[in-house]
């Protein structure tokens, strides 16, 4: 059994210092409810003996740790259901253990190796969580007469003083006025707190329901940065195509890129290189045409490699709230040697057919694993 059986009625929602885990097991909102049936469910399918394994990181600390262990039950699961024989960890000759070996049901095996994606950011796991914790605190100190939406940038060096904090934008609040605007040159405050730079904009509170939420924020946002979303995805193609040296089956790789927006453009250029203009300086004029830069996981700057992946499994930014709407596509590796079985063309897939790239519809996951729109 994994989550507590015996809980008294709580309806708030998640805290900033809270896990998914620990949120599930002590809410008993309707959505929660459904949610530990389905995780339930999910790891009964799991062979017994790789069940502590998956218990034991779902009930991490580390958000990458539960989304993991989910993805690798959701995976597991769906195979089952195309009629796949699948063992976890199996022991290989050179003694690596990937993440499955999964037998077709026309005795074709392959392996696959899950592994996780996520855009850049220059903000760390230790100064998100002292950012988390501290505005957490602030955030149950609400003000009379206004709300306040926040943008922050930086992390700090140690963890923040909350009571300070609070005080410190209340005192801020109480100077401007019941009649403060929000677009009053006075309404904008700033905070620095050990490299830590907050940006405070106050929002008069025009009515008695807005004043009722007991909370401070309106809106908590962070430092903006250029988003990259195609590298992590082919650095975590190609941290795992050689991992297992010379196999003696084809290689499959999912990934779940845990990052919003993600597009098929963006998925082609982890594949297979940036789109780049060609041009020649001595004619301006002439047209230009487009090409891939040769950066990308199965075309690199000798040309195709990682020949013994035979297919990458993309899920858009699944995760628990979005089992029913993640989207994903089995992109066939067309410099491959190795097919991959029938069954899985079942699934959106992506093939090259002559020079033109064509994409499949299939089955979504969340029918496949008994879930409802």
């Amino acid at each position: 059994m994994i989550f507590n059986n015996f809980r008294t009625e709580d309806l708030s929602r998640k805290r900033a210092r809270e896990t998914f885990f620990e949120f599930l097991d002590r809410s008993t909102l309707e959505t929660c409810n459904q949610k530990r049936a389905l995780i339930s469910s999910l790891l009964a399918d799991y062979p017994q003996i790789d069940q502590l394994d998956i218990i034991g990181r779902l009930k991490s600390r580390e958000e990458a740790n539960f989304v993991s262990a989910l993805f690798e039950m959701v995976l597991f699961n769906v195979l089952l259901r195309l009629g796949m024989k699948v063992d976890v960890h199996p022991c290989l000759s050179n003694g690596y253990k990937p993440d499955f070996e999964v037998l077709s049901p026309n005795g074709h095996k392959f392996y696959i190796e899950a592994v996780l994606s996520s855009e850049r950011s220059q903000r760390s796991v230790a100064g998100q969580r002292m950012i988390d914790t501290t505005l957490e605190v602030v955030n149950s100190h609400a003000h009379p007469l206004f709300r306040v939406a926040v943008t922050s940038t930086g992390e700090p060096s140690t963890q923040p003083n909350a009571k300070k904090l609070k005080e410190n934008i209340h005192r801020w609040l109480d100077g401007l006025g019941p009649n403060t605007k929000s677009d009053d040159e006075k309404a904008i405050s700033k905070f620095d707190i050990n490299g830590w730079q907050l940006q405070c904009k106050a929002i008069p509170i025009n009515s008695r329901k807005e004043n009722s939420s007991g909370i401070l924020f309106i809106s908590i946002g962070s430092d903006a940065h250029m988003v990259n979303r195609s590298t992590p995805i082919r650095d975590a193609i190609v941290s795992k195509a050689n991992k297992y040296g010379k196999l003696d089956s084809p290689l499959m790789i999912a990934v779940n890129s845990l990052c919003f927006f993600l597009d098929e453009d963006e998925e082609l250029s982890a594949l297979y290189g940036s789109l780049q203009a060609d041009f020649s300086l001595d004619n301006l004029d002439a047209d230009f045409g487009i090409s891939r830069t040769r950066n990308g996981a199965w075309n690199g700057s000798k040309g195709p490699q990682y020949r013994n992946v035979c297919a990458v499994w993309i899920f858009r930014n699944l995760h628990l709230y979005s089992l029913c709407d993640a989207q994903n596509t089995l992109y066939l590796n067309p410099f491959s040697c190795h097919d991959i079985p029938e069954s899985l063309l079942t699934l959106s897939h992506h093939r090259v057919e002559g020079d033109v790239g064509r994409k499949y519809d299939g089955l979504p996951i969340h029918s496949l694993l008994g879930l409802d729109d």
